[in-house]
């Protein structure tokens, strides 16, 4: 099979459009986005709309020999699928939707004697828990709750969005993801990821996932390397996936992404490899090919603006996609409301304080830019 020409679908796909161009692989792009670094590197990009049209419209350039197939990046797990509408370089679907979902991977988890937070019920919570959507990624809508009064109000508020809300043990530690390719004959940990979350300097609201650090080394760091892999081979998933854990005394499994994960950027430039062609490969059944890590540790930061903007021409932002420090960078004219993603930003250093700091100095920037002070 020849997969060259790929339609990609998802409410933000840029970061796998990148990893697929770079692969060499010719792209036409379904995003909620379109941001001018995504506009640039594809054949056509196309505003996503929603799930169900996005699908259609793209199988339909499937058919009519425009793309050889098409792929969801996310967002496909609680979405029922067009019929007719193949999507050959996807993991199982029924694997998707098993890693998805946070209450059956309890039990998943469980079974195996992996540590993962307590699936706990409304009427028998202890406190501090957390509230979060039962399907979702990304930290939106979760909540640490204290009393039964906050548990109540953050359920209802989960629900109103039409999302079913769930009750977990808080479990305090580092935030850790795995970077996990996964093949027919097992999987391979490929990069482990120090999270972002909730950042101050990049305005992200508290727990919300703001970026990332790679490559990192922990405590721990051989067993999370392998619980990650367990927890692929034990739910089926092929191509590239992610584990998320907290990590104190031991390492605790929060949840899967059974999907090209945010850290795909720091994670491509510090292994100097396409993992969007490792996925094609594992997908496909043909030997994966992961060169060695390069030197220095990379951090991509993503910056929520802090008050309602307008992005103007900014030469910052030219400049900025020129030198690669700054991705997912909006259109001229497009109207970000406070509290939203404005811009990715990304930061290389010999060591992880170093990108650090430079990471807060483009953010700093940026602060100017927009005019908070």
């Amino acid at each position: 099979m020849c997969f060259e020409r790929i339609a990609i679908v998802g409410a933000n796909v840029r970061h796998v459009a990148l990893s697929a161009t770079r692969a060499g692989f010719r792209v036409w792009a379904f995003d909620g986005f379109l941001d001018r670094d995504l506009l640039a590197m594809c054949e056509q990009a196309f505003d996503f709309e929603d799930m169900g049209t996005a699908l259609t419209r793209a199988d339909a350039l499937v058919k009519e020999g425009v793309c050889d197939c098409l792929l969801v990046a996310s967002g496909i797990e609680t979405h029922p699928i067009p019929g007719g509408v193949r999507m050959p370089l996807n993991p199982p679907l029924d694997a998707i939707r098993r890693a998805a979902d946070k209450c059956g991977l309890f039990w998943v988890l469980s079974e195996l004697d992996i540590p993962t937070p307590e699936l706990l019920t409304p009427q028998h919570a202890h406190y501090p828990a957390v509230v979060k959507p039962r399907f979702g990624a990304g930290g939106r809508d979760v909540t640490v709750v204290y009393s039964d009064e906050q548990l109540r109000r953050a359920m209802r508020a989960i629900a109103s969005t039409g999302a079913e809300p769930i009750v977990q043990q808080l479990v305090e530690g580092v935030r850790i993801s795995a970077s996990v390719v996964a093949t027919r004959d097992g999987a391979k940990t490929v990069c482990l990821n120090e999270q972002l979350c909730g950042e101050p300097f990049l305005h992200a609201p508290h727990l919300r996932y703001c970026g990332n650090i790679s490559p990192i080394s922990c405590h721990r760091q051989r067993r999370i390397e392998r619980l990650a892999e367990l927890v692929c081979e034990e739910l089926g998933l092929l191509g590239s996936c992610g584990v998320d854990f907290v990590v104190g005394d031991e390492p605790w499994v929060i949840e899967v992404n059974p999907r090209f994960q945010g850290s795909l950027d720091t994670v491509e430039e510090a292994l100097g490899v396409s993992i969007f062609r490792a996925h094609v490969d594992a997908i496909l059944g043909r030997e994966i090919k992961l060169a060695t890590s390069r030197s220095g540790v990379w951090a991509r930061g993503i910056y929520h603006t802090p008050v309602d903007v307008v992005v103007g021409d900014e030469p910052f932002f030219d400049e900025g996609l020129k030198s690669g420090t700054l991705r997912d960078v909006p259109r001229v004219g497009t109207h970000m409301p406070e509290g939203e993603p404005l811009v990715s930003l990304m930061a290389h250093g010999s060591s992880r304080e170093q990108a650090m700091r430079r990471l807060m100095e483009l953010s700093a920037h940026v602060d100017a830019l927009v005019g908070f002070i």
